[in-house]
Parts: structure tokens; sequence; C-alpha cells
């Protein structure tokens, strides 16, 4: 086994690459580890990859593959997981966190379970004491509060797991109708604490499509899944997308500029992209938020409820605005009352 530290670190990088179905090779794999330290020396050869591979087949049958059109390796398998590494302390409460982490966002299911039994393994592997793994768990918070029927969330995981189509029973969210589809699960994620799949849409009903498309399908909306025959190919351009932060095709805007007050910079701190906060001689601060999406700006401005307004831009001011017009006529057709009511 690798005692280098440097060596483990990029074992360890390099099945989670074939895990997570990014096919790296040696080109991929130092662009990883240089994401998560960019002091490091980081020089690797495709020979020091090949070294790596015929390690973990040698001593641990890892069932790996190479893909030449991803001219990347593979997990054959994609349940094997019989490496676990020996990690420092700071490795170890890291590994420990993420894994309390996913097993606390993750609906009840098999593989919930699978990942407690993962943690505690890994905790007892490298030593750990009871009490400091009290203090590691205390401090993941509850998961998603969208509820997903265990049952569908392990047919569906299962099915991206092992790249097998699905048949699902889906509710569209608009106005209730349930289709009947076909689909290919490419891509599983997290976002805004809702789980959603990217899948490739094959088969509505008994119609099927000439020209299979990409969509976005939220687990919570799935009343039914089975697993179907089919096999398919990850799509690496799919699965890049959604790693960039593009799992839907929302706008976002370069820079955007806030005033604030105290109260709402509380809040604007710990959930948007701050890049400047500079104190105002009234006690207000004007931010610089980088990359932001446009809805999350206009939420947080209606929601702060005047305690904070966009400077710029003002394409984003306007839209605001209309949001806020298009609110108060609602609420008063609604109500049937009038301004002065209000």
């Amino acid at each position: 086994m690798p005692t280098n530290k440097k060596s483990r670190d990029r074992i360890a990088c390099l099945l989670r690459l074939m895990k997570e179905n990014r096919y790296p090779n040696h080109t991929i794999l130092e662009k990883e580890m240089r994401k998560f330290d960019m002091a490091g020396a980081y020089t690797i050869s495709r020979k020091t990859v090949q070294r790596d591979v015929a390690w973990l087949k040698e001593n641990y049958d890892a069932p790996i593959q190479y893909d030449p059109s991803q001219k990347g390796y593979y997990l054959a398998n994609p349940y094997w997981e019989k490496y676990v590494p020996f990690l420092e302390e700071e490795e170890m409460d890291a590994a420990i966190l993420g894994a309390r982490l996913a097993e606390t966002i993750f609906p009840p299911s098999r593989i919930r379970n699978e990942i407690r039994k993962g943690t505690d393994a890994l905790w007892s592997r490298n030593n750990g004491s009871g009490d400091d793994f009290m203090l590691l768990a205390a401090l993941v918070s509850n998961g998603s509060p969208a509820k997903i029927n265990p049952e569908i969330f392990q047919t569906v995981f299962e099915a991206w797991r092992q790249h097998s189509r699905l048949q699902i029973r889906y509710c569209r969210v608009r106005d209730g109708h349930v289709s009947e589809l076909l689909i290919e699960p490419h891509v599983l994620t997290l976002f805004d604490n809702v789980w959603y799949i990217r899948a490739k849409l094959l088969r509505s009903g008994e119609k099927r499509l000439e020209n299979p498309e990409f969509l976005n399908f939220a687990l919570a909306r799935i009343l039914g899944a089975i697993l179907s025959e089919g096999h398919f190919e990850p799509d690496r351009k799919e699965i890049d997308r959604v790693n960039s932060g593009h799992l839907f095709d929302i706008p976002h805007i370069a820079e955007v500029k806030l005033k604030v007050s105290k109260q709402a910079l509380r809040y604007a701190a710990e959930y948007m992209p701050v890049a400047d906060c500079r104190q105002n001689p009234d006690g207000t601060c004007t931010l610089t938020l980088k990359d932001i999406e446009a809805y999350r700006v206009s939420h947080f401005i209606l929601m702060s409820g005047g305690d904070a307004v966009i400077l710029s831009p003002v394409e984003l001011i306007r839209n605001t605005l209309d949001m806020a017009e298009k609110y108060i006529a609602r609420q008063h057709e609604t109500q049937n009352v009038s301004d002065e009511q209000v």
C-alpha cells in the first residue's frame, strides 16, 4: 500500500473520478488534484496512472477498465468498494464529515444505510474514538425537505449507478398531469436542497421520441420507478454541464451591486457570492456579487422587506420591480381590496 501521502491522495482522487463516471486519465487526474492544492507539485504521467491502476488491480482486485472512446478509466463494477485508505487526522475529519453529510441528505433508503456502514468502517479502520465521531456528527444538519419515497429513490439511484434505463410515472408540476416515461438517468444531483436527475427522455406514453432530449426531473415528483432493459453510456457533456453549476438554463449575471442594511447583510453574506463589501457613512453596506442567478437576487430583494435595494445592473432593477408590481396586482385581485385598505 502506498505510504507516501501524495500517492495516497492521487489514488483516492483516481477512484473518486471513476465512481463519478468522469473517465479519468493522467491529464484529468492532474487537473482535478490541482483544484484542491494549487501549490502542489502535481505532474502526473500516463505511466504513473497505469502503475496506480495495476497496483489497485493486483492488491484489491479493482475492476478497472480503459475506455478508448472516452480516453479514460472506469469501474466495470460500479459497486466495488474494497479500497479503504488510511487517513491522516485532518483527512479523517473531512472524510467523516462528508460521509455524515451524505447520510443526512439522502432520503431513507438502502443506500443511506450503506453510507452509514461505510462511515463506521472508515472510522474504525482509522482508529477514531467514539467521542470524536459524535462531535463531528453533531455538526451535520438535516437534509432536503422534499420527501421522496425510499423505494423510488433506491431504484433511481441503482439505475443511475448501473447506467440502466428507467421507467417512471412522473407528475408534472404545472398541472399535475401524470405521464409514463422511459428515460436514461445520466446525472443524479442535489440542487437547492432538492434531488434531481438529468435524464434523456426516450419515450412518453406509447410515443417513442425520434430525437430524444435531456430534461430535468425532480425525484419528489416521481410516483413510481422500475428498472428497464437497456444500457447506456453516461454523456460526458451533460455531466460537465451539471458539475459546472448549470443544471437549469438559469440566467447568470456577471456582477451585481446591492445596498443593504446590517440586518440584510447577515443573510447576504451567508447565502450569496459576496466578492466585496464596503461600509457606507449611513451605516448601510454596498455589496458586489459575482456570477449569480438573476432570480436569486430578486428573491432576496423581495424577502428583505426594504432592507436591500439593487444599484446595478439596470435590467435586474426593472425585472425585480416587475415582479413586485405583479405580486401587488395579483394580491389586490385575490382579496379585492384597495391600496388604502392594504
